[in-house]
């Protein structure tokens, strides 16, 4: 049974120094309203059967403006065998019939693209070794087979899990910083800053922190470019929630620059189910839909990705009676993510 827990964030003042904490609890109980905001807590509550909460963005935000956030009826998921919605699911991606796909072919839950020499009306109607040559909105292309990987004026001029970065095939996830990118995907950070790979090193009252980033409270973090140096953002130190005076650097830490290692350097992709722009794309969701990761992979992505989305909470444990009940991230420490992180790239590069 989920008990109450004390948990404090800051509400902002004018003067840096007298930052105030506000209490914030885990409640055992279900309601109407999944936060419930009083003049000094907060209460975080369970949602009923086949409810969920609206939003928890809150918790990711640091918001000073608390509101109350409702339950909400569950959104049934999509029957692809029952939908009237018909013909717009691209190549490899999940259908239940023919009438779903956008080539007309669904096989073993999987539209199929159009083989080399057929007609086409988009790159995403061909197979993934292919593109669809000479397609105008009114003309009918051909399904052509890429017959290199190197020089390229566009993505589609390259295999799967590649793209054209300064007229170069160039695999995504695979730049170092400091590296010229027309396009953040290609670096190993997913992140970029004035066309070169980056990321983010945090700091506070001068000097740069590591993880898990704590902070005083009444001071201010600055989020700084890694290879640049100048500040991208700053705002204050968080509240830990435990009630002490320690606080976090929580946010950007998706972009911080071991994260961000961790979220993307094991999701390097030479093979898609899929063709066109979702064979390219360095969206996880897309690419795990189109098998271009493994279940494990990605698994191991959306946890990563939970606790550096609510950083504060996941290092400080304040919410941890109720973390994993509500969906926010398992407790406990990273370690053993980080190992299953290193035993993935072991097994990809082996």
């Amino acid at each position: 049974m989920v008990g109450f827990l004390l948990f404090h964030f800051p509400a902002i003042s004018f003067a840096l120094n007298t930052v105030a904490c506000i209490d914030y609890f885990c409640s055992s109980s279900e309601g109407d309203n999944c936060i419930e905001v009083y003049s000094t807590e907060v209460l975080l509550k369970s949602c009923p059967e086949n409810y969920v909460c609206e939003s928890y963005s809150q918790f990711k935000d640091y918001s000073e403006n608390w509101q109350n956030v409702s339950c909400v009826a569950q959104s049934s998921s999509v029957d692809l065998c029952s939908t009237s919605t018909t013909g717009n699911i691209y190549t490899g991606l999940y259908c239940c019939k023919t009438t779903n796909c956008h080539t007309g072919s669904c096989i073993n839950d999987r539209c199929v693209g159009r083989s080399i020499g057929s007609t086409c009306s988009s790159n995403e109607d061909c197979t993934s070794e292919a593109y669809c040559k000479d397609f105008t909105s009114t003309v009918q292309g051909i399904c052509t087979k890429i017959q290199s990987n190197s020089a390229c004026s566009t993505d589609i001029d390259c295999y799967v899990g590649y793209g054209c970065n300064q007229g170069s095939c160039t695999q995504l996830f695979s730049l170092d910083y400091n590296s010229k990118t027309s396009d953040k995907k290609f670096c190993k950070s997913d992140y970029a800053t004035t066309g070169y790979c980056d990321a983010i090193t945090v700091w506070s009252q001068g000097y740069q922190l590591n993880s898990p980033f704590e902070c005083q409270i009444g001071y201010m973090c600055e989020y700084k470019s890694l290879i640049y140096g100048s500040i991208l953002d700053q705002q204050l130190c968080v509240c830990s929630g435990n009630g002490d005076d320690v606080g976090y650097c929580g946010f950007n830490m998706n972009y911080e620059r071991n994260h961000a290692e961790n979220l993307y350097s094991g999701l390097k992709y030479t093979s898609s189910n899929c063709a066109g722009t979702n064979g390219r794309t360095d969206d996880v969701n897309i690419m795990y839909q189109c098998g271009s990761i493994s279940r494990d992979q990605y698994n191991l992505w959306i946890e990563l990705k939970n606790q550096y989305d609510y950083w504060t909470l996941y290092s400080s444990g304040a919410i941890d009676s109720c973390a994993e009940d509500l969906g926010f991230f398992e407790t406990g420490s990273s370690t053993n993510l980080l190992l299953s992180a290193a035993f993935l790239l072991a097994e990809i590069f082996t």
